[in-house]
């Protein structure tokens, strides 16, 4: 048959085939679509920043043990939550080759009650078990690091000691001394003189820290 004598509305005459493989129909960018390369870039962003500061959580806390450099030791203090929040800070500076000097709070607590003021000194070697003799001492430690950083925080944070050592010995008042241990040279030592020698000890006044009326009143109430 002629394909020039059928009309377009007869049916009879062979209609051409679509293509099995259609083009599929173009469609406009949804604002979804439009945001996912900002999104990508975005979160690459965060992710790398991420990695830096977590390396830095991993580096700065053994890199702060002195000697280190003043900065080094301010941008520790700076970002010492997060390895402190992971456990990352394992006591470098306390197990270190060099550990340096060591620090101890010496106390007078006195009492309205008593006439006899009570003295004694964290850590001791009374305490036990040895667990919680570490622990005392890990916390007299932070003292002259909260000095030299953070004065306000040193205030609170001895105010705080005060306090703990008022209610354990039910007094109204205490004072607080930071007591420093240095280390005895190699040479003096081998010269006959202790680790315990009282010229390795220097005393600093922390301050003195008075209650209203007294714990051990509270506690008779």
């Amino acid at each position: 048959m002629d394909s020039s004598s059928c009309h377009a509305s007869d049916s009879s005459c062979p209609q051409p085939r679509q293509s099995d493989h259609a083009a599929p129909e173009m469609t406009q960018p949804t604002k979804l679509n439009r945001r996912q390369p900002a999104l990508r870039c975005a979160g690459f962003l965060l992710v790398n920043f991420w990695l830096i500061f977590h390396l830095l959580g991993i580096v700065l806390p053994p890199a702060s043990v002195e000697p280190s450099p003043s900065s080094v030791r301010s941008t520790f203090w700076a970002l010492r939550f997060y390895p402190q929040l992971l456990y990352m800070d394992h006591g470098y500076h306390f197990f270190s080759p060099d550990p340096g000097d060591s620090t101890l709070v010496r106390f007078v607590a006195n009492s309205d009650t008593v006439d006899r003021a009570v003295r004694g000194r964290y850590p001791h070697k009374r305490i036990w078990p040895r667990l919680l003799y570490h622990r005392y001492f890990m916390l007299t430690e932070s003292v002259p690091r909260f000095a030299e950083l953070e004065p306000k925080l040193y205030e609170l944070l001895s105010r705080c000691y005060a306090k703990r050592i008022a209610e354990n010995h039910l007094c109204s008042s205490v004072e607080l001394y930071r007591v420093t241990h240095h280390m005895t040279d190699a040479n003096v030592f081998r010269a006959g003189r202790g680790l315990n020698d009282p010229e390795t000890f220097d005393e600093t006044r922390i301050g003195d820290f008075a209650w209203p009326g007294s714990f051990a009143a509270s506690v008779g109430r």
